[in-house]
């Protein structure tokens, strides 16, 4: 659930669509959540980092909206969301993202704070990691022995957006 908060935030992030400093209203009066019921413990005007750090569900709502669904959801995609990773073990499955054309705003609300989708906990590392390093997934392998195989990757987000969010939250 709220461990995929960081895909709606890093999407706004990546874009340029918001900075840490910026201010989001996470009132849950306001018209954009009407009918919506996002249940929070955040409430009004906070930053962007505030936000995050606290992690907010409205926050984190709000914020993928500025993608649009489908940047949203092509960042969901980029991350490597309703896929296999191709790790080489029997058995793993891709998770379920919803089709777009299924989507109404209760399901976004509730993609963006990890709810209605389903995900694997390998591949939210591997999301997080390319989050915290350069943007770029790299292939999950199983170590069978001491050689290591070269490294193949994919881009999640541009490259500096990461050691951008870092810098800015100091």
């Amino acid at each position: 659930g709220s461990v995929f908060k960081i895909i709606s935030y890093a999407g706004v992030l990546d874009r340029g669509l918001a900075r840490l400093e910026d201010t989001i209203n996470c009132d849950p009066d306001q018209k954009a959540l009407a009918n919506l019921n996002i249940h929070d413990h955040v409430s009004g005007p906070v930053t962007v980092a505030q936000a995050f750090i606290r992690s907010s569900n409205r926050g984190a709502y709000l914020l993928s909206r500025r993608l649009g669904s489908t940047g949203f959801l092509g960042y969901v995609r980029d991350f490597g969301f309703g896929q296999k990773t191709g790790i080489p073990l029997t058995g793993e499955v891709a998770g379920q993202v919803l089709p777009h054309k299924s989507w109404d705003m209760l399901t976004w609300s509730r993609m963006a704070i990890g709810h209605s989708i389903a995900v694997t906990p390998l591949q939210m590392a591997m999301a997080v990691s390319a989050i915290i390093t350069t943007g770029l997934a790299y292939a999950v392998w199983v170590m069978l022995r001491r050689k290591m195989p070269v490294m193949r990757w994919r881009a999640a987000s541009q490259a500096g957006t990461a050691s951008r969010w870092r810098r800015e939250a100091r």
